[in-house]
């Protein structure tokens, strides 16, 4: 796969999988699409990070990318131990 086809596919995952899990039925199954939001998140920092080593993007580039994604990180991890509290 085209390194940029798979930052943009994990990139794409991410409110994909925030958005179908809101439209469940049950609570667990949202929080379950929330750790596989992260998840991707997790992937798409590792495929960004092996575009810069190829040089693909610049270190500056690089690092502003993952504060954005650790900023999301910690929002979607927020939201998760939120909704599990609220369910127990």
């Amino acid at each position: 796969m085209e390194k940029g086809t798979a930052i943009r596919s994990f990139r794409d995952l991410i409110p994909s999988n925030i958005a179908e899990g809101h439209t469940r039925e049950h609570l667990k199954e949202y929080l379950q699409h929330l750790s596989i939001a992260r998840a991707s998140l997790v992937e798409l920092e590792t495929q960004l990070e092996i575009a810069a080593r190829l040089e693909y993007c610049k270190p500056e580039q690089l690092s502003q990318l993952l504060e954005q994604l650790d900023s999301l990180g910690r929002q979607l991890s927020s939201l998760r131990n939120v909704l599990a509290k609220a369910s127990t």
